[in-house]
């Protein structure tokens, strides 16, 4: 209440709420009116939606499969990439401000708004609010933010999903801070085996200590999760995760099967068209769901033999020149 009657923090709150009104995106909340400088009090008005944060949900539930957790932030993206290009970045991503609308929808909910009321709030208690686990290392420091900081914190959010795990932990916030600025996490592939070497490097890459070395917007981390969903063909993520909320239990079960099957059918076709490389990426992705899994066992071996055979023709080459 006290804020409100600040002339300059209503100016602020108008000018993040005509930033925020601007977008349109059905993976975002939607503002329709604010309370106007005019007004007692400082208000805006939005939609309602029927369901629940991710935060609430993951209460409940944890997600079984990694290619859940990036389908989740494969929507994600779609909303800051929308935001992104109207000049508008978040700076508070986390489960707290994403919801799952009853069909399944993602909404990224909070942008700006509470991001401002912290400002005002560190200027008269000389703390730093917020959430400090998803902070970028930026941001940490007082440096200049940009659109790379809400790919940081993406890359935060994507691996608690999808290994079950923060990358930054400590004991408090400060200890979780100075984890923050000094970049150190376990590696994805170490806090979850069911994650791959393609989806930890995409992990690795949001999460890198300097923006330059992240992805630079996160368009392109939405490309890189998609071609990782299509490997498994998984096109169409927002259809996928109706049918996931819909049936969590159900649907993860059916989902690990038609990923080991995909991949198993991909491993053998790269292995037929003699890219034995290619084939191993898709046999280790399918050992990480099912690590007893005979085929691809078996698979694996024919390739090692075919790559020790091609290196005994190689040594007898050069021996022979």
């Amino acid at each position: 209440p006290h804020l409100a009657k600040e002339q300059e923090s209503k100016q602020r709150f108008q000018r993040e709420a005509h930033a925020v009104a601007k977008l349109r995106h059905d993976n975002i909340l939607e503002i329709y009116d604010y309370s106007g400088m005019d007004s007692e009090e400082s208000f805006i008005v939005t939609e309602f939606i029927h369901g629940q944060t991710l935060k609430a949900f993951l209460a409940r539930n944890a997600i079984s499969h990694p290619e859940i957790a990036a389908m989740l932030v494969v929507e994600t993206c779609k909303a800051l990439a929308h935001a992104h290009s109207l000049g508008v970045i978040h700076r508070d991503i986390k489960p707290e401000n994403i919801m799952i609308r009853d069909d399944g929808r993602v909404k990224l909910t909070d942008f700006g708004i509470a991001q401002m009321v912290d400002v005002q709030k560190l200027t008269v208690t000389g703390q730093l609010l917020g959430s400090p686990a998803y902070m970028a290392p930026e941001l940490v420091k007082g440096k200049p933010l940009d659109f790379r900081t809400d790919v940081f914190s993406v890359g935060t959010l994507l691996y608690q999903l999808a290994t079950g795990e923060m990358p930054f932990k400590g004991r408090n916030p400060h200890e979780v801070l100075k984890r923050i600025a000094d970049g150190n996490f376990i590696t994805p592939e170490i806090a979850n085996p069911e994650v791959d070497s393609q989806l930890g490097t995409i992990i690795r890459r949001s999460l890198a200590h300097e923006p330059d070395a992240r992805y630079q917007g996160v368009d392109e981390l939405h490309d890189a999760l998609v071609d990782f969903l299509l490997d498994v063909e998984i096109d169409e993520p927002r259809k996928e995760l109706a049918a996931y909320f819909a049936g969590t239990s159900d649907f993860s079960d059916g989902l690990q099967r038609r990923v080991v099957a995909t991949l198993v059918k991909k491993g053998k076709a790269a292995l037929h068209a003699r890219h034995g490389a290619k084939a191993l990426q898709f046999f280790d992705r399918a050992l990480c769901l099912d690590p007893r899994n005979s085929e691809v066992l078996a698979l694996i071996g024919r390739v090692a033999r075919r790559q020790r055979i091609g290196q005994i023709a190689l040594v007898a080459t050069l021996i022979a020149a």
